[in-house]
């Protein structure tokens, strides 16, 4: 398992969304897992490199093609 960590800033970077959005996500428990360092509101969150590529495999859509 890779060590290899994103901040909230380099994941809405690499996925062109807003740090709001990826708070949304964690309060409703529907976004990649992650890291919380220290306590309070003002803990760091990071994300695991490995749990970032997991979620995008799981979200990821591959379309079909349709048999005339």
């Amino acid at each position: 398992m890779s060590t290899e960590t994103l901040t909230t800033d380099q994941l809405a970077a690499r996925w062109d969304l807003s740090k709001a959005t990826l708070a949304r996500w964690r309060a409703l428990k529907t976004g990649p897992a992650y890291v919380k360092l220290g306590d309070g509101p003002n803990g760091a969150i990071v994300y695991q490199i490995d749990e970032v590529k997991r979620f995008e495999k799981e979200k990821t859509i591959r379309p079909t093609r349709r048999r005339g």
